[in-house]
């Protein structure tokens, strides 16, 4: 079985590509707190119009946004600037994008908004001032005609390479991911490095990044372990 994160990670990018196909899944595991699963549970909620129980969610898993994580941050006060806009809260909505795109800004965090998906995109675009520099990229990036995953990429990730992608982030090693997978080190070599040509990228860290960048894992500061090869 997946340990924790891998898992995690594995369920968020299949409730992200589904929301993304427009076909969000009718209930998506309740949170007990803020992370990139509860930012799907709540943007799953408001795909299918169900704005007044994804308003009842974000009061729920508040968070205190001058200590969150900037990634958490930015995704929660996405998902507060669609329900608001949902509820026809125009000025609310107006205030949450603007907090966003400021902590974005900050930290670089131009991906929050893409897997945010299209109803965002357009208020991010609605605002009524005159775009600044990383609303500017932001938009840009939107109007992409690939900006997701496997779209970018000249030869698609098999299943088995999708599943270990998954674990990249994790402290686990090779023999590790071989005990779990119930395969030998060598071919979890094999798997590892179909990875990296595919994405274009030498080594691990290198492979979350890119990963991260196009939507195949969510943006996460899981620090690898110094002997992961």
């Amino acid at each position: 079985m997946p340990v924790p994160l891998a898992r995690v990670i594995m369920e968020v990018v299949r409730y992200r590509l589904a929301r993304e196909a427009g076909e969000p899944f009718a209930a998506v595991p309740r949170q007990a707190r803020w992370s990139s699963l509860a930012f799907e549970e709540v943007a799953a909620l408001l795909a299918r119009g169900h704005s007044a129980a994804a308003r009842a969610r974000l009061d729920e898993l508040a968070i205190d946004v001058t200590t969150a994580e900037p990634t958490a941050v930015v995704e929660y006060e996405l998902c507060r600037a669609w329900a608001a806009a949902e509820a026809g809260r125009g000025a609310p909505a107006q205030e949450h994008l603007r907090a966003a795109l400021a902590i974005g800004e900050r930290e670089g965090l131009v991906h929050g908004f893409l897997r945010a998906g299209p109803a965002v995109l357009a208020l991010v675009a609605g605002l009524p001032e005159n775009p600044g520099a990383f609303r500017r990229r932001v938009l840009e990036r939107a109007r992409r005609p690939s900006t997701r995953g496997e779209g970018l990429l000249a030869e698609p990730l098999t299943s088995r390479e999708q599943e270990l992608l998954a674990y990249l982030p994790t402290r686990l090693t090779n023999v590790e991911l071989a005990q779990r997978c119930y395969v030998s080190v060598n071919t979890i070599k094999t798997h590892v490095s179909h990875i990296y040509r595919k994405l274009g990228v030498q080594g691990r860290s290198a492979a979350v990044a890119r990963a991260v960048e196009l939507g195949l894992l969510p943006e996460t500061t899981v620090e690898l372990h110094p002997t992961a090869r």
